[in-house]
């Protein structure tokens, strides 16, 4: 889904939180705390389908939903019904072994069941998962249950199949032992580390370092304030960040490194930061591209 179609859309639309878009495309913005990038994922599932409703569609498949991810053709095959969708954050509740959800916001009850909610769950739950209803063409419910694993891939160890069932596993028991047991249950893995195993899991669907790009695009994927991946974009990634993984790179000059943004190229971020280490492999996108305002600001800068 290309940046400028999501922002010209959003600008009209107003599907995607302002606030939001506005923390994940500000160049200058210096962090980007772990909960928005959950809140991204929901806000993303929720403009798909949204997006999908405003161009009069009423029914999708789960390929069509979720384009890219892993999973067995029966389950990317299910066809689901569109209902419009906002986003809640629950307060410190543990979906689902409390289905009694309140708004972090202002203490209000969720409507969780109704299939009109993305829910990010509670910052005490285990993991602080997303999940939504949804109902398949049949009038067959579905929890659609989102975990988002390992999100800083500095060593780009793989994420295995075992890992992958594990955590299906513990969201079939977290439903079994609630008063939910017996609803069908789709779980979706998304994670930066590569994965490694079946790619045809039942109930399992997979949004990997892989398949990233196919899901979110090439901007959303690994190439903008979401940046999780091994290759370190010194324009997106936050001030821990980049403090943390290049070396050279200290309390003392940081400051300097944020300001200086936005970067077009590796000769240009050495020169203006001569101490960082070369040996990182660094990424510019989208201001490498040659031809564009900020390129050619960067190339003559005004003194």
């Amino acid at each position: 889904m290309p940046f400028f179609f999501v922002c010209i859309y959003n600008d009209i639309l107003k599907i995607v939180d302002v606030e939001l878009m506005r923390k994940a495309f500000s160049v200058n913005n210096s962090f980007m705390y772990w909960q928005e990038w959950e809140l991204f994922v929901g806000h993303h599932i929720a403009f798909r389908i949204n997006l999908a409703i405003k161009m009069r569609e009423n029914e999708l498949s789960l390929r069509n939903l979720h384009p890219g991810a892993y999973g067995t053709k029966e389950n990317l095959d299910i066809v689901m019904k569109l209902k419009e969708l906002g986003i809640w954050e629950a307060s410190r509740e543990q979906f689902p072994l409390n289905l009694n959800l309140t708004d972090n916001s202002d203490g209000s009850k969720i409507p969780w069941d109704n299939g009109h909610c993305v829910v990010v769950n509670g910052t005490s739950a285990e993991p602080r998962n997303i999940f939504y209803v949804m109902e398949d063409v049949s009038g067959v419910f579905y929890i659609i249950m989102c975990q988002n694993k390992n999100k800083w891939d500095y060593g780009s160890n793989k994420m295995t199949e075992k890992n992958v069932s594990d955590e299906d596993e513990k969201n079939f028991n977290s439903v079994k032992h609630s008063e939910l047991h017996g609803i069908k249950i789709i779980t979706i893995i998304f994670t930066t580390q590569p994965y490694e195993g079946s790619e045809n899991l039942p109930e399992i669907l997979i949004v990997s370092k892989d398949n990233f790009k196919s899901y979110f695009g090439p901007v959303f994927s690994a190439r903008a304030t979401f940046f999780l991946t091994r290759d370190i974009n010194p324009n997106f990634w936050d001030i821990n960040g980049l403090k943390n993984t290049i070396k050279g790179i200290g309390d003392d000059s940081i400051n300097t490194v944020i300001a200086k943004r936005p970067y077009i190229s590796e000769d240009h971020f050495h020169n203006v930061n001569p101490k960082a280490d070369k040996r990182h492999k660094l990424d510019f996108f989208p201001f490498d591209i040659q031809g564009t305002e900020i390129y050619r600001d960067c190339m003559h800068p005004i003194i």
